[in-house]
């Protein structure tokens, strides 16, 4: 919980991420299109393949692979292991899918991209 420095460290990483993203698109002019959602679909989707190894060759629970956080998380909402990973899966696909939505639409507006 706050301050910790475990909490910082991940909203800062997860933050980092979220505006590399941002600044790639923009900065660098790297256009995104719908063959995007496709690649980080499948490449997500290969990297929580190793993570699913990672964890169980290590005994850890990266991605919440194998079991739900301990604490209160929105997973609990998503039901039991492994039926939470069908909800985790839809939410994952549907962000993809409302990230694109949301990049089409401002850069058809306002033209910050491409």
């Amino acid at each position: 919980s706050f301050p910790s420095p475990f909490y910082l460290l991940f909203f800062i990483a997860h933050g980092g991420a979220i505006i590399s993203i941002f600044y790639l698109a923009t900065k660098r002019e790297m256009i995104i299109n719908f063959k995007s959602i496709k690649r980080v679909w499948i490449i997500t989707h290969i990297y929580a393949c190793f993570i699913l190894l990672f964890n169980l060759l290590f005994e850890t629970n990266y991605l919440f692979l194998l079991e739900k956080p301990a604490q209160f998380s929105p997973i609990d909402y998503l039901g039991p292991w492994p039926y939470y990973l069908f909800g985790m899966e839809a939410f994952f696909s549907i962000s993809l899918f409302l990230a694109y939505f949301l990049y089409t639409q401002l850069n058809s507006r306002i033209g910050i991209w491409g």
